[in-house]
C-alpha cells in the first residue's frame, strides 16, 4: 500500500510538472516573469465585475444592445470558465 501512495505522489508531480512546461510566460519592462494565463484571470475577472453594471444600463434601451452585450457576455463567460481548466 506504501507503495502505491509514492507511485500516485510521483504521478501527481509529474503532472504537475507538464502542467507548468505549458504555461506561457513574457517578461515585463521591469525584467519579471509574468504568468499570461494568471494575468488573463485578473483582467477577466474585473472585466467580470463591471459586467454587471453593463448588465443593468443596457435595460435602458433593450431592443440592440442586449443582441450586442449577449454576444459579449457570452464570450466573457466562455473565456472566464475555460481560464479555470489551464
Amino acid at each position: 500500500m506504501l507503495a502505491s501512495i509514492h507511485v500516485t505522489i510521483e504521478e501527481i508531480k509529474s503532472a504537475q510538472k507538464v502542467m507548468e512546461d505549458k504555461k506561457w510566460y513574457y517578461t515585463n519592462r521591469h525584467g519579471r516573469q509574468v504568468d499570461v494565463g494568471e494575468r488573463m484571470r485578473r483582467i477577466l475577472r474585473s472585466v467580470e465585475d463591471c459586467a454587471k453594471i453593463v448588465d443593468v444600463a443596457i435595460q435602458h434601451h433593450p431592443e440592440i444592445t442586449a443582441l450586442v452585450w449577449a454576444g459579449a457576455r457570452f464570450i466573457l463567460m466562455v473565456g472566464h470558465y475555460s481560464s479555470d481548466f489551464c
